[in-house]
């Protein structure tokens, strides 16, 4: 469990991902509560009441705070809520906290309002109980879909990899024109036209968004592997780059050379693109996983 819960996994991204995930918590806090009736919650004064409302209540609050913590807190701490780095653990303790956050708003509430009947006017006592009632269903949940999404991600990547190499030995193997006798050339607009960049579609590998920067990675004459970083953004990239087809925007921060894809990696977060030149994967967005195959073989023609 150790191992899996270290590998990535796929950070929680769209307003309606969110959205659905508060009313989910929500919707099972409060049936829940008015379904069992724990923690005494169905007694006032020694006597039962109905919990309905309190249910509602405590619901409510539910939801709330869990787009309190889903929509603004990544906006406060973006580096720690980077996707590259953020792994099973990194959820579970995400969705911990949520929960003792949670318990914490609805202690707030009772504790505000005249509520003898429950024992969530006791903060060390709430916080408990909500930990206690989300802390293991989060980690077996967190566990069981990182498991199934990497063994899922993992199969479609080895097909692709194989449809790939299949595609690579049926290529024609003529001697391929040197780089130098390329007739097409790019230029890469920089702020500062002297840092202006001009390579050929084919030595290109890949460009990264890196703050007000972005890395382009090619190759020389040579074929040896080259970084030149531009004060420039990845969309004015990839506007100087729409005139090669296989030029990608596999993620919000990646443009990636397709024709020079010589695998495809998987893990719970989607695909990894690996380069044949060996400098490393680029990630593919989930919401191109699907497209992702296509693309390749149209790339390799």
């Amino acid at each position: 469990m150790k191992i899996i819960l270290s590998q990535p996994y796929p950070l929680i991204e769209g307003t309606a991902s969110k959205l659905a995930m508060a009313t989910a918590l929500g919707a099972f806090v409060g049936f829940f509560l008015w379904a069992f009736e724990p923690f005494g919650i169905g007694i006032a004064h020694g006597k039962p009441c109905d919990a309905a409302p309190i249910a509602i209540r405590y619901g409510l609050i539910t939801f709330c705070t869990c787009g309190f913590m889903l929509f603004v807190v990544p906006k406060m701490l973006p580096r720690v809520f980077d996707e590259q780095r953020w792994t099973g653990w990194h959820e579970c303790a995400f969705l911990v906290t949520t929960t003792l956050c949670v318990g914490f708003a609805n202690w707030a509430v009772a504790s505000s309002m005249d509520q003898g009947r429950s024992p969530m006017r006791n903060l060390p006592i709430s916080l408990l109980y909500t930990f206690l009632l989300g802390s293991i269903p989060i980690t077996l949940g967190v566990l069981v879909q990182q498991i199934y999404l990497l063994h899922q991600n993992l199969q479609e990547a080895r097909s692709l990899t194989t449809h790939l190499h299949q595609a690579h030995t049926q290529e024609m193997p003529a001697d391929p024109m040197p780089l130098a006798a390329h007739p097409a050339r790019l230029v890469l607009e920089a702020e500062n036209p002297k840092d202006n960049p001009t390579l050929a579609p084919s030595q290109l590998l890949y460009a990264a968004a890196a703050d007000n920067y972005v890395e382009i990675w090619h190759t020389d004459t040579e074929n040896a592997v080259k970084r030149v970083l531009l004060r420039t953004t990845l969309k004015r990239v990839e506007e100087n780059l729409s005139d090669v087809p296989d030029m990608f925007r596999c993620h919000r921060a990646y443009l990636v050379n397709l024709a020079k894809v010589s695998a495809v990696e998987g893990n719970a977060q989607g695909y990894r693109l690996t380069l044949a030149n060996g400098i490393g994967t680029v990630p593919v967005s989930r919401s191109l996983n699907k497209g992702i195959g296509e693309k390749l073989a149209l790339a390799r023609g």
